[in-house]
């Protein structure tokens, strides 16, 4: 019964050395990176592809883009 009211201390201490030591902070500089380089990808190859007058939000925050497609455009022929 006492094993299983904690969690096992080794993998604790094995985390909390992780955050002591930076690893977390490192880890979110580099995913924060990545995610805004696919971002400006993904801008790219929206305007090279979608049609012409397709507008694109610039996030402050986050890496979800939304397009504003023009009003000729049928997006679900689009999707298809």
């Amino acid at each position: 019964m006492m094993s299983s009211l904690a969690t096992a201390l080794p993998p604790q201490l094995a985390i909390a050395d992780y955050l002591a030591q930076g690893g977390y902070d490192r880890h979110l500089r580099q995913l924060r990176a990545a995610l805004a380089a696919e971002q400006q990808r993904a801008r790219r190859l929206i305007e090279r592809h979608f049609p012409a007058g397709t507008r694109v939000t610039r996030p402050a925050g986050g890496y979800f883009l939304w397009l504003e497609l023009p009003a000729a455009v049928d997006a679900l022929a689009l999707h298809h």
